[in-house]
């Protein structure tokens, strides 16, 4: 099936789009963004085609049903439904009257009838529960326990008998709309009862109006129109919209584009993209310093980038949209004023672990467990220092053969169409220099005992295992990290000026 989407504002081509899909169009987007105006504005200009706009949510629709039916129903007026398209679970019996009819009037002329179907799905939703009836009332017939009126549903079961009465009773080849499918199921049951119904009627074409990201992606064969915003100005759409398929191009692919977009979409607080999940260090800590936020993980640090300039592309304005966040590792520091040119910012630390070893947060743990902070930090101190001694050679190569393929590949990017082997051969000169450079620079650090200094460039992930971390606070180093992590999340002074600590420390230029 072909619509066509009025032109967007958000776009340089102020053109209608026309887009296909096979079973299904998700309109996405966030509470007010105007989904539901929309899809009543897209269903009236479907000319010769029959269709019905049904919600489960009478309360918070974005437009009022008595007024928005006659425009969708304009054209095809001859199957205007006989089923009320407003859910009220107060006034069920307005539903169930024209739905019992529905199934007389077919068992009349010898057919299975649309109950029968309808007791079919309930009975995969509701461990077991049957719907059975007679000429005058539709009852519910549970696996064990005596029968009741469908009247006594919860308003969760009589809405899911109210999408199922709606789809079995569609005109043939009609398009079905639903407003807020997601009211009341979870994701594993939403997904079976929209899965179960689009199977029993593969003639029909569904368009759902959503905000629930997860039902979006589970629709097969579907197209998801991201709306931010649609409007009539002067009787013309101001429309803001995407396509999944304008994200797949910019992101070039990738199992999380769709999921940002909606992200952008459906929150008005800054994006603050990080590298990890939800389960890294990086998530846990920058969730509690960053709470006017929208903190997102998405892998690494050419992640982090891609997805900050994809936002702040589209997003366009004055102010940035989205920032980044990075590990510093082994980066240049042209490499990162260049990032930070581009909203992405780097930590004064190497990594996220050495956050933990801050000295200020060493000290706010020493306080919290009644200990002396400056004889804690002066062990976790010494024990750093001792543990870089011991691992020198190990930490300076890791820098020496980033330097030394870094210097190849530029080598290899400036030698043309041919390459010889001679020109990418490094002189004894460069690697001797190379490797003074970071035996210097560490043997300086040590010789001034610049612990900030050696935070910044030291990039040893076991360093916590290596200092003693359980003789110095009694907790072993998986347990002190998660005290950091409990301590930053409390409301209190402790976790308000540990969270300061952090801040000031790496992210005084961030706001």
């Amino acid at each position: 099936m072909q619509i066509t989407l009025p032109a967007r504002n958000n776009a340089t081509s102020q053109k209608p789009t026309t887009v296909s899909f096979e079973r299904s169009l998700v309109l996405l987007g966030p509470n007010g963004a105007g989904k539901t105006k929309f899809a009543l504005e897209l269903l009236a200009g479907l000319s010769g085609v029959c269709c019905r706009m049904i919600s489960t949510a009478a309360q918070s629709r974005e437009d009022d049903t008595e007024n928005a039916e006659p425009a969708v129903f304009e054209h095809c007026r001859d199957c205007r439904p006989a089923l009320p398209c407003e859910y009220d679970p107060r006034r069920f019996a307005r539903f169930l009257k024209p739905l019992l009819q529905y199934q007389l009037d077919e068992q009349q002329q010898g057919r299975t009838g649309v109950l029968t179907q309808a007791s079919e799905v309930f009975c995969k939703l509701f461990a077991g529960s049957k719907l059975v009836w007679n000429n005058e009332r539709i009852d519910v017939q549970p696996k064990s326990g005596a029968r009741y009126s469908a009247l006594h549903l919860s308003d969760g079961e009589k809405a899911v008998l109210f999408v199922i009465g709606h789809v079995l009773t569609a005109e043939r080849d009609s398009v079905v709309a639903v407003d807020e499918p997601e009211n009341y199921l979870n994701q594993d049951s939403l997904k079976l009862l929209w899965d179960t119904l689009e199977q029993l009627r593969v003639d029909l074409r569904f368009v759902y109006v959503t905000h629930d990201f997860g039902f979006a992606v589970s629709r097969d064969d579907s197209e998801i129109v991201f709306i931010r915003s649609y409007a009539l100005e002067g009787g013309r759409p101001v429309f803001s919209y995407y396509l999944s398929e304008d994200v797949t191009k910019l992101l070039d692919g990738g199992s999380l584009a769709d999921e940002v977009l909606f992200r952008v979409l459906g929150n008005r607080q800054k994006l603050l993209f990080i590298e990890g999940t939800q389960n890294s260090h990086d998530y846990k800590i920058y969730k509690t310093l960053f709470p006017d936020w929208n903190v997102t993980p998405v892998g690494g640090c050419g992640d982090v980038k891609k997805y900050t300039n994809l936002v702040n592309s589209m997003r366009g304005g004055d102010e940035p949209a989205a920032r980044g966040l990075v590990d510093r590792d082994r980066m240049a520091q042209e490499r990162i004023e260049l990032l930070k040119g581009e909203e992405i910012y780097t930590l004064k630390v190497a990594e996220i672990e050495n956050v933990y070893l801050i000295e200020g947060v060493v000290k706010a743990v020493a306080a919290h467990l009644k200990r002396n902070p400056k004889a804690a930090f002066s062990d976790v101190k010494n024990n750093v220092f001792a543990c870089v001694r011991r691992r020198f050679n190990a930490i300076t190569n890791d820098f020496i053969r980033e330097d030394i393929l870094a210097l190849v590949a530029h080598k290899l990017k400036t030698a043309g169409e041919t390459i010889e082997l001679n020109e990418v051969n490094l002189s004894v000169e460069e690697l001797y220099n190379i490797k003074k450079k970071y035996v210097s620079r560490f043997n300086s650090i040590i010789e001034r005992r610049d612990y900030g200094e050696l935070l910044k460039y030291l990039n040893y992930k076991k360093l916590i295992y290596e200092i003693e971390i359980d003789r110095i606070f009694d907790l072993s180093p998986k347990a002190y990290r998660e005290l950091v992590v409990k301590l930053l999340r409390r409301e209190n002074d402790e976790g308000l000026r540990l969270r300061r600590i952090i801040r000031d420390y790496n992210f005084s230029d961030l706001n």
